[in-house]
């Protein structure tokens, strides 16, 4: 690919944590080595086409930028202006992230190393305390739902196990980078005070869990149509597309922070009004039905009559069957549908555990429970028999 002025040009899409400048200065020597020398930032980092060089690079974090900055604000040029003076050309700023390159054989070094770790330490703070609230709020929310609603209204659902595991997992995910981060900040004291170097290397597990990000939100996306919720799962793609897009015309024309402001607010507002009208213009899935089964078991909600052999008049019952090859869930969803108008009691063989209600009976069987509730006044242990029987269920 060319420029505008026919130089040969290549994209690199590669992410340095603050934390890294150490590794990205080094990435970059080693792209001037094989003769593509950085250019700045546009959509990706851009290198230009040149002879080999062995050019010395220097990335530092400028605290006086903010994290949406796309390009130098007024405050960076001046920062360069004196970094000139030290002996280092000032390149380009994408975020807090300036890059420099030696012009001069006596440069000094920009910043002290006690000043440099201060700057990555308070820039990968404020980084990451937005996610790490947000994270923490959903997955509250999301606990704190599932305690409400029931065991059994999520347990037995794949989407629902997978969402209650994920947000957590986001928010520990956030909690642990700050503690490492932390970790860092006080060994690299440590280390400045011994006289030894800071270290500023990359982190594997980073770029790890960046890829687990893609892939469960794909996971996410793909399970929704795949249970037959099409609107969501043509909604939550749509946002998807849409934000990725957004950031990358963003990344591409790089706006200034008052222009990026109002780009960023119109597209929320957009994906809003998008969001709206796939949900108006979507058509249902006529076949969907309710979720009802996850790896740790299923759940099955039906009817049937039953003849009472007293009153001669068949007894309607509606039930609710929770599967499952593990007892413990089994024991924790029978626990949770006791009512304080009931009481526990045992089958007559004294292998099912029942608690009795008000029009209704909760049976712990070998590996299930069923809920069962009817009208009649009273409930036969002849009824429950042939009850368990069509139902295909052991006792324990």
């Amino acid at each position: 690919m060319r420029n505008k002025e026919g130089k040969k040009i290549t994209y690199r899409f590669v992410s340095f944590r603050y934390i890294e400048r150490g590794a990205f200065a080094e990435y970059l020597h080693r792209m001037s080595l094989k003769g593509w020398h950085f250019a700045g930032w546009k959509l990706g980092m851009v290198f230009g086409r040149g002879e080999p060089e062995d050019i010395v690079y220097d990335v530092e974090i400028f605290s006086e930028a903010r994290e949406k900055d796309l390009r130098p604000v007024e405050e960076t040029e001046e920062y360069a202006e004196y970094c000139r003076a030290a002996g280092w050309e000032f390149i380009d700023a994408n975020r807090k992230f300036c890059v420099f390159r030696k012009v001069s054989e006596d440069a000094v070094p920009i910043v002290t190393e006690e000043e440099r770790v201060e700057e990555i330490w308070k820039a990968e703070g404020k980084r990451l305390i937005f996610p790490t609230i947000i994270f923490g709020l959903f997955a509250l929310d999301s606990s704190v739902n599932a305690v409400k609603t029931g065991l059994e209204n999520w347990i037995f659902s794949d989407l629902s196990l997978f969402i209650l595991m994920i947000l957590p997992a986001y928010f520990l995910e956030n909690i642990l980078q700050w503690v490492f981060t932390l970790k860092w900040y006080l060994t690299g004291k440590k280390r400045i005070s011994s006289g030894k170097p800071v270290r500023y290397g990359l982190r594997i597990g980073y770029r790890i869990w960046n890829a687990f990000v893609c892939a469960a939100l794909a996971v996410l996306i793909i399970g929704l149509y795949s249970l037959g919720m099409y609107k969501t799962a043509v909604v939550a793609l749509a946002m998807w597309v849409f934000f990725g897009v957004l950031q990358a015309a963003e990344n591409y024309f790089r706006p200034g922070r008052k222009n990026g402001k109002r780009i960023r607010t119109i597209g929320c507002v957009s994906c809003i009004a998008i969001s709206f009208l796939l949900l108006a213009f979507v058509p249902e899935n006529t076949s969907y039905k309710e979720i009802n089964h996850s790896i740790l078991g299923s759940t099955e909600e039906g009817s049937f009559l039953l003849a009472d052999s007293e009153e001669g008049e068949d007894v309607q019952f509606s039930y609710y069957l929770y599967r499952t090859d593990y007892p413990w869930i089994a024991d924790l969803v029978w626990t949770s549908q006791k009512r304080e108008d009931g009481d526990m009691g045992w089958s007559s063989e004294g292998n099912l555990r029942i608690y009795r209600a008000a029009g209704q009976r909760t049976i712990r069987c070998k590996d299930a429970v069923l809920v069962l509730q009817y009208k009649a006044e009273e409930l036969t242990g002849e009824q429950t028999c042939e009850a368990l029987e069509r139902l295909g269920l052991q006792e324990v």
